[in-house]
């Protein structure tokens, strides 16, 4: 664009979704990164006593699955 005035800054709007820009968003995904991975990991200390999370989902993981494995012995199981 060629400004007619040398002097004066040229003006672009900025694009947006109502107040919502691209530098809004890229500020607040950080801060969005780390409540959703709280998130996660509170659901996942909630669920990790539901015997379904167990088998299926933690078991399977390399490194900690062996923590989720039942070892206890049948003759102390009582239900």
């Amino acid at each position: 664009m060629i400004s007619f005035f040398p002097n004066k800054p040229m003006y672009h709007v900025q694009p947006h979704i109502s107040f919502i820009t691209p530098e809004r968003t890229m500020k607040t995904i950080p801060a969005f990164s780390r409540w959703a991975f709280a998130a996660v990991a509170g659901v996942f200390v909630f669920a990790m006593q539901v015997p379904k999370v167990k088998t299926t989902i933690l078991q399977p993981i390399a490194f900690i699955g062996d923590h989720f494995k039942d070892k206890t012995p049948e003759e102390d199981k009582w239900l």
